[in-house]
């Protein structure tokens, strides 16, 4: 690898494990480089259990509140499970940045961080979103309204329980009003 020509993101993706395994593959056992490839996929898919519930390298663990949860509460009253969620998912993560940008790389995460949240029985909040993106409510919520107008869902815990200053009960009871409802 010739680091002089090489980008700054091609340099990080040779520092992750799964290169510093296929490296030592490659060197110490001289094997080609698919096969070395088809070992360490071999090696994962054999020896890291699926059912494992600790984070990996890229994820965390938080607390959010169950999809189900009733608003309305305090924090402290309210009911939450833990989940694990990718904040960088590695070279997927790494091509995004390459080829599209860091603006479109958070786009990326709040929408698998979204799906992930709901696959585990919680429901996000943009404030949720904005700690574990290192970023502020304002960024998200713009990227929010970005994601939006391309028609992507975003089940965030205002979306799925209709609360939040992302919804708005008083524009849905003038229109209820304005449609004949009292």
């Amino acid at each position: 690898m010739n680091s002089k020509k090489d980008s700054p993101i091609q340099r990080w993706m040779a520092k992750t494990p799964d290169q510093r395994f296929l490296r030592e593959l490659q060197k110490s056992f001289q094997y080609a480089p698919r096969v070395a490839q088809a070992i360490l996929e071999e090696a994962k898919e054999h020896l890291l259990d699926s059912n494992n519930d600790h984070p990996k390298p890229g994820q965390i663990r938080v607390v959010l509140a169950k999809q189900d949860a009733a608003h309305g509460s305090s924090l402290d009253e309210t009911d939450t499970v833990e989940v694990i969620w990718t904040i960088d998912a590695g070279d997927e993560d790494l091509r995004v940045l390459e080829e599209h940008g860091s603006i479109k790389l958070r786009r990326v995460r709040i929408l698998r961080l979204l799906d992930e949240a709901l696959a585990q029985g919680a429901a996000a909040t943009q404030e949720d979103l904005a700690w574990v993106l290192n970023t502020s409510v304002s960024t998200i919520k713009r990227d929010f309204k970005a994601l939006r107008a391309e028609n992507y869902y975003l089940p965030s815990r205002g979306k799925l329980q209709g609360i939040g200053r992302g919804q708005t009960h008083k524009a849905r009871i003038v229109d209820l009003w304005l449609q004949g409802s009292t």
